[in-house]
């Protein structure tokens, strides 16, 4: 039974308790998911305004992936778009799921600028990165990126590469709703957002023989 004196984001995040439970066995983690949601909402009008199907299904995902909304952990996130709720994942949230999943034993994103000493030999699949380290947040801000990387070690200890090149980077940003917006992560971390668009294409080829269906739902969500 609906109650008119809570407001609809609470209700649908309520609402999401029993089916949340069937995809995971743990009611405490259950309960600290939707405590870390309800959190979340609490602190922002524009997910409050969000239609109440799409905060279920956004809550629902953490539980598919097996992920968290922790704020602490950074790993996933709530985003308002187009007044429905999204589940997005940071790169560092890529990462963890990549590694719980046996698809990888580490894996680490480096941007590289055009001062670095850098050179990317593709079809031996060897990559040469000694970077140049800014003494200042404003020296860095100034410097100019030439791209980004990821380097995966799997598990017989090979290696893989993957590259972006800025042009890509930038594109992937464009296409981003609301990148230009002062609030877009892309604005407060930059960064971040750069290495999570090369590890996210990386993601892709990681788990392309992985028949896993938390990877597989990662993948659609993303």
């Amino acid at each position: 039974m609906t109650n008119q004196n809570v407001p609809q984001w609470k209700q649908a995040i309520n609402n999401s308790y029993t089916k949340y439970n069937l995809l995971c066995d743990n009611q405490q983690k259950v309960k600290q998911e939707l405590g870390f949601a309800m959190q979340i909402f609490e602190g922002n009008s524009y997910l409050q305004k969000c239609d109440t199907t799409s905060i279920m299904n956004a809550i629902l995902n953490i539980g598919r992936v097996n992920s968290t909304l922790n704020p602490v952990m950074r790993l996933a996130y709530l985003i308002p778009r187009k007044n429905k709720c999204m589940l997005e994942f940071s790169y560092m949230g890529l990462v963890a799921l990549l590694k719980s999943n046996g698809c990888i034993k580490s894996i680490s994103a480096h941007i590289v600028f055009g001062d670095d000493e850098f050179d990317y030999d593709v079809g031996a699949n060897k990559i040469h990165h000694k970077p140049k380290f800014a003494q200042t947040e404003a020296e860095h801000k100034k410097r100019i990126m030439v791209g980004c990387y990821s380097r995966a070690v799997l598990p017989d200890e090979s290696i893989l590469y993957e590259f972006m090149p800025k042009w890509e980077i930038d594109k992937v940003k464009n296409m981003s709703e609301g990148s230009g917006s002062k609030f877009s992560a892309w604005n407060t971390w930059a960064d971040e957002m750069v290495k999570k668009s090369v590890i996210k294409r990386h993601f892709k080829m990681l788990i392309s023989e992985s028949p896993n269906l938390a990877l597989q739902t990662t993948l659609q969500i993303e």
